[in-house]
């Protein structure tokens, strides 16, 4: 199994640097701006009409050029309309950089240089990892950061533990052997209360606040999620998640304006992300299941059953428990392909919740 890590480092500003960012920037507006001009069906085609004119025009190394072509076509297939290209992460790739404890080495316009770098003590244990690719990220700011990327390959752990894992809003994430991961509802309402009280204030000090606060939410939900993804890896060797991938396309006027709101600010793809890199780290896998109905599915038959808000009750075999676990337990008996959950996925209920460092343990019982 191979696994990948990036890691971002400060780098100082200098002119050949600027200069390439504001070549390759225009590279790409051009790539996309011709790419809808003349109808391209696939970027070979965009290729060979514009390859010389972006080498002639802006004076990039062929591989930049390359890179610009790709990243224009890519922008004019996904939307087929004029774009702007505002900011452009400028990529390197082992040909354009060579990486050292120290300094890197990049390809420019006209030569090549060297980039002294600072590695925090945090960051030196992927140094004996092989470095992949670069990319040059420019803030609002002008900032310049380096984000490297390291990979390595990590064998396999063939272990039989299985946790499905059912994602939520109120519940965070709910683990089919009984954790229960509480949502930060109340949090999240506070920064909504805040931002919208110096919004509609509007002076200077409010702006000022504003500024200060900027992403504030948006840090706290990734900690969060890093912690509740470090427990959910290390509960279990083959991790059970849902496929959500265009679930928010779905949402439509009948549900209403609060749980759209809810639905655009629910993390869960980052959850997911960071499930996955945490358990590649380690070996251990990863598999995505059809959430369709599994919360309506009984997880002891197999039949579909009634929900009633957080409740589910299987009308053929009597069994009832909190819907959100039932998901998670159906998820993992979808991924073994068995008839029932296993014995350590079903003993002790819903009813008594034991309370161990932000993490709740369900008991679930029969009836």
């Amino acid at each position: 199994m191979k696994c990948r890590a990036t890691i971002k480092l400060k780098i100082q500003n200098r002119k050949e640097i600027s200069r390439m960012f504001s070549a390759y920037l225009k590279a790409c507006q051009y790539s996309a701006d011709s790419a809808l001009k003349n109808k391209c069906k696939t970027k070979f085609d965009l290729h060979h009409v514009i390859y010389n004119k972006i080498r002639k025009k802006f004076g990039l190394k062929s591989q930049f050029t390359i890179n610009a072509i790709a990243k224009g076509f890519e922008t004019y297939k996904s939307c087929k309309k004029k774009v702007v290209f505002k900011s452009v992460p400028l990529r390197f790739d082992r040909r354009t950089f060579s990486f050292f404890e120290n300094y890197i080495r990049i390809t420019t316009d006209k030569e090549r240089i060297n980039i002294p770098i600072f590695i925090p003590e945090y960051h030196r244990k992927y140094l004996s990892w092989n470095y992949q690719t670069a990319d040059l990220v420019m803030n609002r700011s002008e900032k310049i950061f380096l984000n490297i990327t390291f990979s390595r390959n990590v064998e396999s752990i063939r272990g039989n533990s299985i946790v499905g894992v059912d994602l939520g809003i109120n519940n965070l994430a709910v683990c089919s052997n009984g954790k229960v991961f509480k949502g930060e509802k109340t949090k999240i309402k506070q920064f909504h209360y805040l931002r919208r009280k110096l919004q509609a204030k509007g002076t200077k000090s409010a702006r000022r606040i504003l500024k200060r606060i900027s992403g504030r939410q948006k840090r706290y939900m990734a900690w969060i999620n890093h912690n509740v993804s470090r427990q959910i890896v290390d509960s279990a060797d083959i991790i059970v998640l849902e496929n959500l991938k265009g679930i928010r396309k779905c949402r439509n006027k009948y549900r209403g304006k609060r749980l759209n709101r809810w639905l655009n600010g629910w993390s869960f793809y980052q959850l997911q992300n960071f499930i996955q890199y945490k358990a590649s780290f380690v070996g251990k896998k990863t598999a995505f299941i059809n959430p369709h109905m599994t919360s309506k599915t009984c997880s002891n038959c197999g039949n579909i059953g009634s929900r009633c808000l957080s409740r589910f009750v299987c009308s053929d075999c009597g069994f009832s428990c909190d819907a959100d676990f039932n998901a998670s337990c159906t998820l993992r008996r979808l991924y073994v392909n068995q008839p029932n959950v296993s014995d350590c996925d079903a003993k002790a209920p819903l009813g008594e919740l034991k309370r161990n460092s932000g993490t709740m343990t369900y008991n679930v019982n029969n009836g």
